[in-house]
């Protein structure tokens, strides 16, 4: 078991050499990367050229974003519907008190 360990397990890069990569994946333009950035409203990586440009790395699947926005709209009414329900059990526990 110890002799697969090396072939399985590799220690983990700095963050920046995975950014690096993740800029050159399938584009000609990796020579002039010079840094990137990650963009969280909307969720993107943009790789950052010598020229002042950028562009967006595609390793964000087309689906993410509108899948974040589902479900942050999803905690919200989850978030929205658990003060309701615990607003009625407050008045409802207020009138059994009060009428007793």
């Amino acid at each position: 078991m110890t002799a697969l360990l090396p072939e399985v397990w590799a220690p983990p890069q700095p963050y920046a050499v995975r950014g690096a990569e993740l800029c050159g994946r399938g584009n000609e333009q990796v020579a002039e990367v010079i840094d990137y950035s990650v963009g969280y409203l909307p969720l993107s990586f943009d790789c950052e050229t010598t020229g002042g440009g950028s562009y967006t790395a595609e390793v964000i699947p087309a689906y993410v974003n509108p899948a974040a926005v589902g479900l942050a709209l999803a905690a919200v009414g989850c978030a929205v519907s658990c003060a309701y329900v615990s607003e009625l059990r407050l008045r409802a526990e207020a009138r059994e008190g009060g009428a007793g």
